[in-house]
């Protein structure tokens, strides 16, 4: 089962009012800091709970990976985007969790960047989760415009990249198909 499933039997797992997009490689400290500062950020009651309590729809936790991968099937990238695309449209919303803002893994992932897609082409709100650390702060005390995030974080799909070849082709094959360059993806 998936790890949510088993958080399940004690009713410690409900349906997703978060969606998380991430890059795998991410690590568990990098993670574990973002989280956290998230919900320093949320509104908690007195006793420290949040105000809305808050279950993350999380592909790690959230999908059946052994069961993904068991009968070494494929799931196609149109499969797999419809999965993602009907869980982030349920849910409404997506966190990016990167772990910088200066030159960020995550617009370097095709999957992460098609997420972002598709999230803002059902004009999903998105936001950014971020670890706290110094060099972080620094950035951020120094940015001064959008020009400069954007640059910080240019995207660029044709050249971004995922663990498997074919889910790479994939994508990027469903993005020329839709849109017939990478520009509009870029631009979103």
């Amino acid at each position: 089962c998936s790890l949510v499933d088993a958080l399940r039997k004690g009713n410690n797992s409900a349906h997703g009012n978060e969606f998380q997009s991430w890059v795998w490689q991410c690590k568990k400290s990098t993670v574990l800091s973002a989280l956290n500062r998230w919900k320093r950020r949320q509104r908690l009651l007195q006793d420290g709970s949040l105000e809305r309590p808050a279950f993350v729809w999380w592909c790690f936790f959230c999908n059946n990976q052994y069961r993904m991968l068991q009968d070494n099937v494929q799931k196609s990238c149109e499969d797999l985007a419809s999965i993602f695309g009907n869980n982030v449209k349920r849910i409404g919303k997506m966190w990016m969790l990167m772990d910088s803002l200066q030159d960020p893994k995550y617009v370097s992932r095709i999957w992460c960047i098609f997420e972002v897609f598709v999230a803002r082409m059902h004009v999903h709100p998105c936001s950014v989760s971020l670890p706290e650390n110094d060099k972080e702060a620094l950035f951020l005390n120094n940015l001064v415009t959008v020009e400069h995030l954007e640059k910080a974080c240019k995207v660029n799909a044709g050249n971004a990249s995922a663990s498997k070849k074919a889910d790479e082709d994939g994508i990027k094959e469903l993005i020329i198909n839709k849109h017939g360059s990478f520009e509009e993806v870029n631009k979103v």
